[in-house]
């Protein structure tokens, strides 16, 4: 059996610090303190973890068998015109990064704060990646000359990240996931208001009617329900306690964006064999697609660095003041 009955002790939200607790979320709480591989041990046990780290974990490699396939297919190294569809795929890591965070969270608030630093520079990039597909494979005609919106994306995901670390360090409210929620919206509607259009209006013959109009449509439904559990705490918020193990809204959030992540992947295959026409209006640039790409990463990876070292250096401070 993969899942094991038998588990430490596990403790209710009243045991823990706050910084532990999640809202609404009353029990199934692993010991703050753990050792990494006790970390690693607990994801084989049940906890209120233990679903949101495989609900990730098995997508994650699920996309990796299929990237891998994609790989053998197209010439994504020498290939300009592959070369978006290479930036999505490196952007497409995002549930490792969420993996880590829930896996590992436990084991101390400096690890907590540091493993949701990689979680949020992950979706920002993943966010950003998708632009650059989009703008390639999937922009109506009447966006054709409109290279600022890649531009505009990486300055908004790179503003993401800041803003998401910065309201776990600085910002003192009781629902900062609010400030996050809302920054990682902007992105997401600036990035999908592009292909929003191109679905949704239908002015242009070449634009519609398209086989992968139904696959990005869903992946827009997909999103909204997302944003529903994300926002409203559903089901834990009406009944406390009765889906802290399995069904609380972040299971509910991880399965939704992942099902979206693979309608959105199905859309882009499909516009990628059946745009030739338009996608050949345009060569990607290596500037434009992995050489901006790099410098979103470095400037994600910087903005990680340095908020962890600023957390290390405050719990050393802490822990400094508490001996004295």
């Amino acid at each position: 059996m993969i899942f094991k009955q038998t588990n430490p002790r596990l403790l209710q939200a009243h045991q823990i610090p706050a910084i532990f607790r999640d809202q609404h979320i009353i029990c199934g709480y692993r010991k703050p303190g753990m050792t990494a591989m006790q970390c690693i041990k607990s994801m084989c046990q049940i906890n209120n973890e233990t679903v949101n780290f495989w609900t990730h974990m098995i997508p994650f490699l699920y996309f990796t068998i299929r990237f891998y396939s994609i790989s053998n297919q197209y010439d994504m190294i020498n290939d300009p015109y592959f070369w978006p569809l290479l930036c999505y795929i490196i952007g497409s890591n995002y549930p490792l990064f969420s993996c880590i965070a829930h896996a590992f969270n436990s084991m101390s608030k400096s690890a907590r704060d540091i493993c949701f630093f990689l979680d949020y520079a992950g979706i920002s990039l993943y966010s950003f990646t998708c632009a650059i597909a989009y703008f390639y494979y999937l922009r109506p005609l009447t966006f054709i000359t409109m290279d600022w919106y890649i531009y505009i994306s990486s300055i908004l995901a790179v503003c993401c990240c800041l803003t998401s670390c910065l309201s776990r360090v600085y910002i003192n409210s009781r629902r900062p996931y609010l400030y996050r929620t809302i920054v990682y919206a902007l992105q997401w509607l600036y990035v999908n208001s592009m292909l929003a259009y191109r679905v949704f209006s239908c002015r242009h013959p070449d634009n519609c009617p398209l086989q992968s109009d139904y696959y990005h449509a869903m992946q827009f439904a997909m999103a909204m329900t997302v944003a529903f559990f994300n926002t409203s705490k559903f089901p834990e918020c009406v009944w406390p306690a009765r889906f802290d193990l399995c069904g609380q809204s972040h299971h509910w959030f991880h399965i939704f964006v992942c099902v979206g992540h693979n309608y959105q992947l199905d859309g882009i295959l499909i516009d990628i064999q059946q745009r030739q026409h338009i996608i050949h209006l345009i060569q990607p640039t290596y500037f434009s697609t992995l050489g901006i790409l790099f410098v979103v990463l470095a400037s994600n990876t910087l903005i990680f660095l340095y908020f962890s070292y600023l957390i290390i250096q405050r719990s050393n401070h802490d822990k400094q003041v508490k001996s004295t």
